[in-house]
């Protein structure tokens, strides 16, 4: 599509916003009232893909369910005169979480817990919907801005499990995969796994990153990566920061409990562990649950939306690192349990790497970042 083309004959196309493997993101104009709106289409080359098609339809079908205001909202969809699918979504002002902390580093405890609860919100929602998203990460999710405020919109339902919604099935090793730093133990050993206390995982971890400024999990190669996320312990968030107080260390404990069935059940349960962390109104950064402020000298840029394509991993080896932290008494030991762990979870750790190498090799082939702009009124 080329600035001045027609959608449908409603959407002028006003620039490309972004190119991936799965597709194209477009800033267009509903030509009814003038109104910017976001059109991700599917690649041509991908119509004919069975599994690309399946993928690109259930994002639509879910994030068309959702009606949270936390979620990003589906305005309309169809297909090109080629037969390219196409979802219209509702044009985003802000940036995503992982540009926040990328910029800023660790971010105030207050405001870290606002934007997972309001991610809550809406994966609370999701998963009353039978829907799982299995990708939740700081890229997927995007802090829009709406006056002085920021609202969390979470983002690419694109490999979301919709039990409900008369899902098809995706069985390629690409597909399945969510992001590896922010994926369960029981996600890394196999998909089939999987239920919406995976997504409380990811949410823990996506807390834990933007409390800390890093994931509680890294590692130098994706085989140990996986060996780490299933057997390691991660370092207190309070013990890396010494301002976060020490209830949200017993949270982010909640929420990454290496056995699901200790883990917190649901989001609702973690989010009624946030309440007491959540920020006062009068706070000068954060607002009550919902939103929050604009932090000073922090601008906004336009990107809409971010995530078209598998998730940006790198080629292995993954560039990770291994926990920063005091050493156990135990070290030893627990160095011993590593060794062994790896040879109890070789096939998890295998399908592991393959889906990285897949994705990545994927991603280094044809990804393109979306621009940053200024941000100016629609």
């Amino acid at each position: 599509m080329t600035p001045g083309s027609v959608l449908a004959n409603k959407f002028e196309i006003v620039r490309t916003i972004g190119s991936g493997g799965m597709g194209d993101v477009y800033q267009a104009r509903r030509l009814s009232d003038g109104v910017f709106v976001a059109i991700k289409i599917l690649r041509l080359d991908l119509v004919k893909d069975k599994e690309a098609m399946v993928r690109f339809h259930r994002e639509g079908r879910a994030a068309s369910a959702l009606k949270s205001p936390h979620a990003a909202r589906i305005l309309d969809f169809g297909d090109t005169d080629a037969g390219q699918p196409f979802i219209v979504m509702e044009y985003l002002d802000g940036c995503d979480l992982m540009t926040e902390i990328d910029a800023r580093g660790a971010l105030p405890h207050g405001e870290a817990v606002s934007y997972v609860a309001q991610a809550c919100e809406a994966m609370i929602e999701a998963h009353d919907l039978g829907i799982v998203h299995r990708d939740l990460k700081p890229p997927n999710l995007f802090l829009a801005r709406e006056g002085q405020r920021r609202v969390v919109k979470v983002l690419d339902f694109g490999i979301s499990k919709a039990a409900r919604l008369g899902d098809g099935h995706v069985t390629s090793t690409q597909m399945s995969f969510g992001s590896p730093l922010y994926m369960s133990p029981e996600q890394i050993r196999s998909t089939k796994l999987v239920d919406q206390r995976s997504d409380v995982w990811s949410l823990g971890v996506i807390l834990y990153e933007a409390l800390t400024g890093e994931p509680p999990f890294m590692a130098e190669t994706a085989g140990a990566l996986a060996v780490v996320i299933s057997v390691e312990s991660h370092v207190p968030p309070s013990r890396k920061k010494a301002s976060i107080p020490s209830g949200l260390d017993d949270v982010v404990a909640g929420a990454l409990q290496k056995d699901p069935r200790k883990r917190y059940a649901s989001v609702r349960e973690l989010l009624r562990a946030l309440d007491d962390f959540l920020p006062s109104p009068q706070n000068a950064n954060v607002g009550p649950r919902g939103s929050a402020q604009l932090p000073r000298g922090v601008g906004s840029t336009i990107v809409m939306p971010p995530q078209i394509d598998l998730p940006p991993i790198p080629a292995p080896p993954v560039p990770t690192r291994l926990p920063a932290g005091p050493v156990a008494d135990g070290k030893r030991t627990e160095r011993i349990g590593l060794i062994l762990a790896a040879f109890l979870i070789p096939i998890g750790v295998l399908a592991f790497a393959f889906a990285i190498w897949l994705y990545a090799k994927r991603a280094s082939a044809d990804r393109t970042t979306a621009p940053a702009t200024s941000a100016s009124a629609p």
